[in-house]
């Protein structure tokens, strides 16, 4: 989940949080490089629009569009699984590495003290919205 941010007349998008989602798989790319290593990534369509872990409201379903040019509403992400277990441990790993490991402005200053206190009231923030989306999409469609 991205967010558009600005700062100092300066415009970025952060990352506010990792969650997982059924989606549909479109596309697949392999990038190889001469060292003999390869990058793989995958075009998706997540059937919710992602809002933010903070509200309460999902947008409505979507389906992957086509037109001449390709598919519209494709993100690229670089892991996918059909294994739910295996996704949520990727998605804490990618918590730990992109959000906790860096200074965050989505991370609650107020009134937490520590930042373990701040990354774990994140990590119920994330669990309390990855519950939500599993109720509206249930994990059950992860195949």
């Amino acid at each position: 989940m991205r967010k558009e941010c600005s700062m100092k007349y300066t415009r970025f998008e952060e990352t506010i949080g990792v969650v997982v989602s059924p989606c549909y798989l479109v596309g697949e790319k392999s990038t190889y490089y001469k060292d003999g290593t390869t990058k793989k990534e995958y075009d998706v369509v997540f059937p919710r629009t992602a809002d933010d872990i903070f509200h309460n409201y999902f947008d409505k379903e979507r389906v992957p569009e086509y037109n001449l040019d390709g598919y519209t509403n494709i993100v690229s992400v670089s892991f996918v699984t059909s294994s739910y277990e295996e996704a949520i441990e990727k998605r804490n790993e990618m918590i730990e590495k992109n959000i906790f490991n860096e200074i965050h402005s989505f991370l609650p200053l107020e009134p937490i003290g520590s930042l373990a206190e701040r990354c774990d009231e994140y990590m119920k923030k994330i669990e309390e919205y990855q519950q939500r989306l599993n109720n509206v999409e249930p994990k059950e469609q992860v195949k």
